[in-house]
């Protein structure tokens, strides 16, 4: 009555027989997880059962060892013999933890059971062999098989949902292994900034060092080659292809090796000529990541072009529409998942740019599932120079690197330099004062000095805080001057009294007396709106 395929996982199967083959230490836990009935493939089901055998005799398992043991068995040639043995391990990452491998392949296995169990239960009902009572029973009895089966395909215990301070505490944690952007895998980590500031230029440059076995400070530590799948929608494929060319011009022939078997870049993935959209798709791309043997490193260039979102400041839709797929994705896959985010335009506030961990645009839940995350923020000055702003690490490290572009090589390297101060919009008002020159300057003026910049009343508010923090002089309504040109800062107490502060060593204004004249209240109750400068 099956017409498609039983559930199954060969990739799956392969790692982790491949893997126990190149560390016999896994096997530890390979016994306490597996049966050689959840392996689909026949000739790993006889794998699985030789090194079960040798295992319990504490015999090394290499591929000669498990040769003579199918041999002794039978069991060799159904196999593949001794070359099927050599090429399991060909190929594989380096593998600390058998458990994320082992759950895809017990999912599969209870799969297939449930399939086959309905498939024999439908089979009877339509024979109409024996009494419909006595079919349910069947049916009851092999629904508990299911639950069974059900449970033991989750390595990571669901039934364990609550425990006790006591079990928590005397459980042994061991965290996975961290590749790249101070991720482990299993986890998610966000690089963002503002358009144009480098970000495709990086996660390139990164996406070229991982599987290349090169070290890209400080984001790559290590020097283990790494399988890498990159999903770029940024771009034309011929600037994405011309990019990858020239950053890889100085390759030597063992890198440029290295990277055709562990570098996998795709532009602008489609399905059926459908443009890929991950809120849908997300399962095709789980196995053609298997298909294609396991990554390591997934990478998204960006989040709102491979999602479909309606709206990207809701914190719900973010949640459940990116975030926490993404995060089962990398749990599935067992790799690390890095996901580049356009936070839109560049913005400071009150004079000092936003806290680090949360300057993502719209939701919080951005930032809220990832392990990392990476700013990059670009100088004002030099186009070539970019600070990497490390805003939340899960073991709480932050820091400031400032990378400077090689244009000619398209790569980013890491310097000693310290990072440039952010421009905020205070900053470019004043600069916008200190270029019109020494004289009083009309709010006008100021407004259309900075226009395309910043709005007039973001230019009105940060007139007003520079005159609280002493860097501009009101001299009266709607003019500004800078102290230092400025001959006296003017004081109004009263009706009656003034104060003047002298600047030594300047001048006064052209045109400009220093007399002192007392303005008349208006209302005649002694208060005023301020002392009037006698030209």
């Amino acid at each position: 009555m099956l017409e498609r395929p039983l559930p199954h996982s060969v990739e799956m199967e392969r790692a982790i027989l491949g893997s126990i083959i190149l560390d016999n230490a896994l096997m530890n836990e390979a016994v306490e997880l597996l049966r050689p009935a959840d392996f689909y493939v026949r000739a790993h089901q006889f794998v699985f059962r030789a090194m079960l055998a040798l295992h319990a005799r504490g015999v090394v398992m290499n591929p000669l060892f498990m040769g003579e043991e199918l041999r002794r068995e039978g069991a060799l040639e159904q196999v593949g013999g001794i070359p099927f043995l050599s090429e399991l391990a060909y190929g594989l990452p380096h593998v600390a933890r058998l458990a994320p491998y082992a759950t895809i392949v017990l999912e599969t296995a209870a799969r297939r059971g449930i399939v086959k169990g309905l498939n024999k239960i439908c089979s009877e009902a339509l024979e109409e062999d024996g009494e419909p009572s006595a079919l349910l029973d069947r049916m009851k009895e092999t629904i508990a098989a299911f639950d069974e089966e059900c449970a033991r395909s989750d390595t990571r215990g669901r039934a364990s949902l609550i425990t006790s301070f006591a079990d928590f505490m005397s459980t042994n944690f061991e965290d996975g292994e961290e590749i790249a952007f101070h991720a482990r895998r299993g986890e998610l980590a966000l690089v963002q900034s503002v358009t144009n500031h480098g970000k495709s230029t990086l996660i390139r440059n990164v996406a070229l060092a991982l599987p290349s076995g090169l070290e890209f400070l400080p984001v790559v530590a290590g020097t283990v080659p790494r399988r890498v799948m990159l999903l770029n929608f940024e771009g034309s494929a011929r600037w994405f292809q011309s990019d990858l060319r020239v950053m890889t011009r100085d390759f030597d022939d063992a890198s440029f090796d290295l990277l055709r078997r562990n570098f996998f870049p795709t532009h602008a993935p489609a399905i059926d000529g459908e443009p890929l959209s991950l809120s849908r798709h997300l399962r095709v791309l789980e196995a053609a990541a298997r298909r294609a043997g396991g990554v390591d490193v997934l990478i998204i260039d960006t989040a709102s072009a491979a999602f479909s979102l309606r709206n990207e400041n809701d914190n719900s839709e973010v949640a459940n529409a990116v975030m926490k797929p993404l995060v089962r994705l990398a749990r599935k896959l067992n790799c690390v998942v890095v996901l580049v985010h356009h936070v839109g335009k560049a913005k400071a506030e009150e004079g000092a740019a936003r806290e680090q961990a949360h300057r993502g645009r719209g939701a919080s839940a951005w930032g809220d599932f990832s392990t990392s995350i990476f700013n990059l923020d670009a100088d004002p000055h030099e186009q070539e120079r970019v600070t990497l702003t490390c805003g939340k690490r899960k073991n709480g490290g932050n820091y400031e690197t400032v990378l400077r572009l090689d244009r000619a090589q398209r790569w980013f390297r890491a310097t000693g330099e310290m990072p440039a101060k952010p421009v905020t919009n205070d900053d470019l008002v004043l600069e916008a004062i200190e270029g019109i020159g020494e004289r009083e300057i009309p709010t006008a003026e100021i407004v259309s000095a900075v226009a395309g910049r910043v709005s007039e009343r973001t230019a009105k508010e940060s007139l007003n805080r520079l005159e609280r923090n002493g860097k501009v002089i009101k001299i009266r309504w709607g003019w500004w001057v800078l102290p230092e040109v400025c001959a006296v800062v003017q004081l109004p107490i009263g009706s009656c009294t003034t104060a003047q502060t002298p600047v030594e060593n300047v001048k006064p204004l052209p045109g400009t007396s220093l007399a002192i004249e007392p303005a008349v209240s208006p209302n005649g109750n002694g208060f005023h709106g301020g002392d009037h400068v006698r030209r």
